[in-house]
């Protein structure tokens, strides 16, 4: 996990809000669904260019409790934290029960809220507790604290049981009286009048296994005039959350390119970096003599190239034993070695092949960086004929049909801690 720094801001009444950040690049400001500094750490991981920002609500978390006032509040609280971050502009992100606030941000600053992603969001506050499961689970507070506690993660429907745990542990935090505060305090927000004044790039996702009804989405989508809205498949049993957040970066991922640091040694866009390199080169050289080891290499060479220009890859350079390429999506990185395994199988020499995801260092026409040095480690742990990748890469390709399985929790050298290494199915 990412580490990350909190501050603690003052809002329009004085209140203290803590607001939480990790990593280094164009500001995302999540709105809270459970408790924020929890929500820094499911997301910081894996968002190279970007800083994620969150915030503990009011009366939540490390944030104060401040007096009792109107939900406008906790308007004037989301924009206190934004306002601290000292940039020009920034993307919110609304989940769920944060859709309200991050919309209302965004119609009441829209010189600072450029772009805004907005997943299975509810229409107002009003509309959740209209729904029977949450009337029911909100009518136990009192009554049956761990037990409310228990529904709430489980109807989340948190598939990936880390997050699950995250999110539990958070709710351990609260207490009855904190949680039936925010519900009376958000109940009257309601930013329906105020969808039309909405001008930043909008992406709206739905979740059909959540308990939102796709009226809800379709109902903001049509109403904000710069609104895309795609729906997430509903298949039984899929962690469906790293494919959610592989649509929100996938989205933003522009905004990191377009506003990188000029000159040399810049940064660049999220990218996935694929390294290959022929089984035993040496060997080969001696059983084939020069000329046959040059024309397996370029046989290989070939079979590359033409994977990377099927798949909207770059090859980066020729490493003597094989080729470095960087590809602006992970899953069109994984499908082009796929490709080459698939068309190298059966000839004189096998390949292996390593992908890591992440934001490199641009110098020379070459890629340096920890991206670069993580992807040819993982290549060099593979066996011939073997794709590995790593987490990240795994987490971006979720939902999109490639199937991967866990090989091994790796030391490699150069990095301190272990490694986790996917093999990727043919």
């Amino acid at each position: 996990m990412s580490e990350y720094e909190v501050r603690h801001i003052k809002s329009s009444d004085g209140t203290t809000i803590a607001a939480a950040s990790a990593g280094v690049g164009f500001p995302v400001l999540f709105v809270p669904v459970v408790t924020g500094v929890v929500q820094t750490f499911l997301w910081s991981a894996i968002q190279p260019g970007f800083r994620v920002v969150t915030y503990d609500r009011r009366g939540t978390g490390m944030s104060g409790n401040g007096p009792n006032t109107p939900s406008e509040v906790y308007i004037d609280d989301i924009e206190a934290v934004a306002e601290s971050l000292g940039v020009q502009e920034l993307a919110v992100v609304g989940d769920m029960f944060g859709a309200p606030e991050a919309m209302a941000l965004a119609a009441r600053r829209p010189d600072l809220c450029t772009h805004l992603v907005l997943r299975t969001p509810i229409q107002s506050h009003r509309d959740w507790v209209a729904i029977p499961r949450i009337r029911a689970l909100l009518s136990v507070i009192d009554d049956d604290w761990p037990f409310l506690v228990n529904a709430l993660v489980r109807s989340l429907d948190w598939d990936n049981p880390r997050a699950a745990g995250h999110v539990a542990q958070a709710m351990d935090h609260w207490t009855p009286a904190q949680l039936r505060r925010l519900v009376d305090g958000l109940l009257p927000l309601d930013v329906e009048q105020q969808w039309p004044r909405i001008s930043a790039k909008t992406l709206l996702i739905h979740d059909p296994k959540m308990f939102f009804p796709e009226s809800y989405s379709r109902e903001i989508a049509s109403s904000i005039p710069r609104c895309t809205m795609t729906i997430l498949p509903s298949v039984a049993g899929q962690d469906r959350r790293p494919h959610l957040n592989s649509l929100t970066w996938e989205y933003l991922a522009p905004l990191a390119e377009e506003r990188g640091n000029d000159g040399a040694g810049r940064s660049q866009s999220f990218q996935t970096i694929l390294f290959t390199d022929l089984e035993s080169s040496t060997a080969l050289t001696q059983r084939l003599g020069d000329e046959g080891a040059q024309e397996v290499l370029r046989g290989h060479n070939t079979t590359v190239r033409k994977a990377l220009e099927a798949h909207g890859g770059r090859e980066v350079k020729h490493t003597g034993d094989g080729i470095m390429a960087a590809f602006p999506s992970a899953v069109r990185a994984v499908e082009a070695a796929l490709q080459v395994q698939r068309d190298l199988a059966g000839g004189e020499v096998r390949v292996r092949i390593g992908l890591n995801a992440g934001e490199p260092i641009a110098e020379d026409d070459d890629l340096f960086g920890t991206a670069v040095q993580l992807a040819a480690r993982i290549c060099d742990r593979a066996e011939p004929g073997q794709v590995l990748v790593s987490r990240v890469v795994a987490d971006l390709c979720a939902g999109k049909k490639l199937q991967f399985s866990h090989h091994s929790d790796a030391t490699l050298k150069g990095f301190a801690e272990p490694v986790a290494l996917f093999e990727v199915g043919s």
